[in-house]
């Protein structure tokens, strides 16, 4: 679900891949007792593609479903991850 909250928050323009807001959201998500840095292997991105018709879909709305993609999310999520292991500038 957190792809697809993902894609649909930039595909919306609400933000972008490197929104400050977004890293520190995501830089204390992962602070979270229990949370651990998402896996951005290719495996996972093969098991998140096989997870969205069986997991994802049936919680969705049709039309939300509809314009989700998840390799376009993958690569949002691949841009996060990137964003998070540079140093805050200010």
């Amino acid at each position: 679900r957190d792809f697809f909250d993902l894609d649909h928050g930039v595909r919306l323009g609400r933000f972008s891949p490197g929104d400050r807001d977004l890293i520190e959201t995501v830089r204390q998500k992962l602070a979270v007792p229990g949370n651990e840095i998402v896996d951005m292997s290719g495996e996972k991105l093969q098991t998140l593609r096989r997870q969205v018709d069986s997991e994802l879909a049936p919680v969705l709305r049709a039309q939300d479903i509809a314009t989700f993609d998840i390799d376009r999310a993958f690569a949002v999520a691949a841009q996060v991850a990137a964003r998070l292991q540079t140093p805050d500038r200010d």
